[in-house]
């Protein structure tokens, strides 16, 4: 009977938690009253599910065996997930319009990196019909976020987007159908990885149960679902010796957003040995990343290009990168007193992102340089590259997160399952905008979120140590 409390309380705590939330997220009302009780607890509850998850992984070895586990875990998982799809008004994302906006003017014929909403508008050298779908898309063209700045996502991210637009255009829900596509076949892939390491296959729930997929990216409709089958199945096929097909996909992967690449070290590390057998794969990868890399090449390429103005502004949710950044505007308002510095020094902020840039190729470097004995070993090397690339970004949103959820399936980590709760703690951020206490949740809860993170990365790393030098 112990044993089956072990693990039946935190699961009932967590799908129990997943199934309140719609309710009291559609009560919450006006978040400008900071008396609303019932955003408060949602808010509780977001987190509460987090550390749920965190208690039901701690006693999953007590779950019973048998045929029916892997079907019984696969259901509750789509339960979940349609337990948080917005049934109601659509979320207030603004990203979301971003991808059915895209969409719209790919599936209609045109370069999406070409023109931004503004441009589109203001009508010079656009062609009519494409100044015709303002019109056509309604509202969704109007919450489009940033509209002087043209599209970040990748072409193959657009092909994503022209899918959900034929099957409705300009709308939720066939947006919806092809992100639980992806989903689904995320979790392919993630069963026959396992399968391939010779790890249980019920190791699946690690992802399909943590509860940031369902509130991050199918309450908010965020896309970077799209990304994971692409790198799952490069690691698989590196996994089975098949390179050249591994650099296909990766390149896939690249094409539906940029992070993958830093995986192509890792993927490829084995061919150092036989250095002939490396050309074929990076000729596949280089060959086919700038094939899809063509659309945006042909587009725009200034200041208020996506990947320009990501790569030079946006900032959310940092933590690490804030305290670089200080850092570094802190030497730049020393050396602004000392001549000639002031004049002639570069911009901080492009040296805060280079620095940081520079820490994580030194971590990719480290990771990498040593021989990689097994597909076990690779897919663990893997997991460490992408939480380095998440704990290091600028812009760490809950649900880039997604991002490395597959891999502590492959291989668990306690440091890194503690982002699960914690990250709901970004949720603060709106209501403490609207309260006037934003400055609340960059010099506290930001904290909150990461430190104990990486607290437990460092106890887990000197642990690690003593064991091999034992």
């Amino acid at each position: 009977m112990n044993r089956f409390f072990a693990w039946a309380v935190p699961v009932a705590l967590l799908v129990g938690g997943m199934l309140l939330l719609p309710y009291l997220w559609a009560r919450v009302g006006d978040v400008e009253d900071g008396t609303n009780g019932f955003l408060i607890t949602a808010l509780v509850l977001h987190v509460t599910v987090g550390f749920a998850y965190l208690w039901f992984l701690r006693n999953r070895a007590h779950l019973p065996t048998g045929k029916f586990l892997l079907p019984i875990v696969i259901a509750i998982g789509i339960g979940l997930r349609l337990a948080l799809i917005p049934w109601g008004p659509p979320p207030e994302s603004g990203d979301l319009y971003r991808f059915l906006w895209d969409g719209g003017v790919a599936a209609n014929g045109f370069n999406p990196f070409a023109h931004s909403p503004e441009e589109i508008v203001a009508g010079e050298g656009v062609p009519a019909r494409l100044r015709a779908l303002p019109a056509e898309a309604g509202p969704v063209f109007d919450r489009v976020l940033h509209p002087h700045i043209r599209t970040i996502y990748p072409p193959v991210a657009q092909g994503a987007f022209v899918l959900a637009h034929w099957i409705d255009p300009w709308g939720l829900p066939g947006w919806l159908a092809v992100l639980f596509a992806f989903d689904v076949l995320t979790l392919i892939v993630l069963l026959r990885l396992l399968r391939a390491l010779n790890l249980p296959p019920v190791a699946v729930l690690i992802y399909w149960w943590n509860p940031r997929i369902p509130i991050d990216v199918y309450n908010s409709a965020h896309m970077d679902l799209v990304v994971l089958p692409f790198v799952l199945a490069a690691l698989l096929l590196a996994i089975r010796n098949k390179p050249i097909r591994a650099g296909a996909l990766l390149a896939l992967a690249v094409g539906a957003k940029l992070w993958p690449v830093v995986l192509l070290p890792i993927l490829f590390r084995p061919l150092l040995a036989h250095p002939r057998r490396l050309v074929l794969p990076l000729l596949v990868f280089g060959l086919l990343s700038l094939l899809l890399a063509w659309p945006i090449l042909a587009g725009k390429l200034d200041q208020n290009a996506g990947f320009a103005a990501y790569g030079h502004f946006w900032e959310n949710n940092a933590s690490l990168f804030k305290l670089v950044k200080k850092a570094v505007y802190g030497t730049f308002e020393l050396m602004d007193k000392l001549p000639p510095f002031g004049a002639t020094s570069p911009e901080a902020e492009w040296v805060a992102r280079g620095l940081i840039a520079t820490v994580l190729g030194v971590a990719i470097v480290l990771i990498t340089r040593r021989d990689i004995t097994d597909g076990l070993d690779m897919s663990r090397r893997c997991g460490l590259v992408v939480a380095a690339v998440f704990l290091l970004s600028p812009t760490q949103f809950p649900w880039y997160y997604s991002w490395l959820i597959p891999f502590l399936a492959l291989q668990p980590r306690r440091s890194l399952l503690w982002l699960t709760p914690l990250l709901g703690l970004f949720y603060l951020k709106d209501p403490l905008y609207l309260w006037g206490h934003v400055d609340w949740f960059e010099n506290w809860i930001v904290w909150l979120e990461f430190v104990p993170v990486w607290t437990l990365l460092i106890l887990e790393w000197r642990a690690r140590r003593r064991i091999i030098h034992v």
